[in-house]
């Protein structure tokens, strides 16, 4: 390949991967001032939306810790793409500081956690609501609360013991300890004691996803053991009310395994790409520069839409956060009462359209004899 060519190739790979950051920015920058937005509402009707119900501070605490993780993935992919330049120019970067790159990975990291184990809470509110009728216990709260910690611990302790002092930034916002090689190169080396850390706080996530996932399986065998309940009871009241009490239920348990699933769609993606470079990273050695540039884009851009996913679903699924927030928000109501309206309109078209092009096929058709 000749220089020209080469050079083509480096700066449209280059173009490529400053786009998927400042987009990842960007959403994540969209994600964060939504679920500002939002606690401003929690704030303005906390009496109703947060002390009242346990499950409404449990999406407070998890929109707060959103938005901040949002904050802190706009400025990795923009401190990324700075330093980058600022190399490609020979100059000093921003991300050319060990304590600098190392913090923003603790606190991004960190915050993750914190984003983990409010899923975990909110699952688990849903769950003692169904079976008992009350709150999570406090001390459950609380191993949750030292969950988190101890695996931010484990990535704080990751960065903090590697020799060479050196971050990777391949799988923003999943950056990883790492240490020079006698080419240069910043390498994680997978038997070392920074990595061994590192692999635990990862697993931490691994491991409060499937525990969602318990927890969301044993909230749906308690909803059926209320409909078996309801089957044997002869009082037709007693059985209208459960039927209620069932479709309740249902309905909000739906609704927090929906909001809870992007911790599957936005993020085991990459945290599996970490995984696999880690451990087995000759798997990429055949991978082209154009597909893995694309790979880390793709891996990059996912994990900002989560903020954005937490927001929206918030103002969807929970009605009483909904109507707080269109209260609050006249011009916002207004939009959705156009785009409502307006998808009323084409709906009512869409049907017109589909009754003409019957009746013409029913005019083409011969009448039989």
């Amino acid at each position: 390949m000749s220089n020209n060519s080469a050079d083509a190739l480096f700066w449209q790979i280059t173009g490529i991967e400053y786009t998927a950051a400042h987009l990842s920015a960007a959403l994540s920058l969209a994600g964060t001032l939504l679920n500002l937005s939002l606690l401003r509402t929690v704030w303005r009707h906390s009496a109703t939306l947060v002390l009242d119900s346990s499950i409404g501070l449990a999406i407070a605490v998890l929109s707060s810790f959103s938005a901040l993780h949002g904050i802190a993935m706009a400025s990795m992919n923009e401190l990324w793409v700075a330093s980058d330049v600022a190399g490609n120019n020979n100059v000093t970067g921003p991300l050319d500081s060990p304590a600098t790159a190392r913090s923003i990975s603790c606190i991004s990291y960190s915050i993750l956690s914190c984003i983990f184990a409010a899923n975990l809470w909110l699952a688990s509110e849903r769950l003692w609501t169904i079976k008992f009728n009350q709150r999570v216990p406090r001390k459950y709260i609380i191993c949750l609360a030292a969950g988190a910690a101890l695996f931010s611990f484990s990535f704080i302790a990751s960065f903090a013991v590697q020799p060479g002092n050196g971050v990777r930034w391949t799988f923003l916002p999943f950056t990883n300890p790492c240490a020079n090689d006698e080419n240069g190169n910043c390498m994680t080396i997978a038997s070392s004691i920074s990595t061994i850390f590192y692999m635990i706080g990862l697993s931490g996530f691994a491991l409060s996803a499937i525990l969602v996932g318990v927890v969301y399986e044993n909230g749906y065998f308690a909803i059926a053991t209320i409909y078996e309940r309801q089957v044997d009871c002869t009082d037709r009241n007693g059985r209208r009310k459960a039927a209620e009490h069932i479709q309740l239920h249902r309905g909000i348990l739906i609704r927090c395994i929906v909001m809870s699933v992007g911790l599957v769609i936005f993020y085991a993606p990459t945290i599996i790409l970490v995984f696999i470079d880690i451990l087995r990273p000759e798997w990429f050695n055949n991978v082209s520069d154009m597909s893995w540039t694309w790979l880390i884009s793709f891996s990059t851009i996912i994990p900002s839409l989560d903020p954005l996913w937490t927001a929206v679903l918030i103002l969807i699924f929970q009605d009483d956060f909904k109507t707080a927030y269109l209260g609050d928000y006249w011009l916002v109501a207004m939009l959705v009462q156009v785009c409502c309206g307006m998808f009323g309109v084409l709906r009512e078209l869409v049907k017109q359209r589909t009754r003409c092009n019957d009746d013409d096929k029913m005019e083409m058709t011969p009448s039989s004899v």
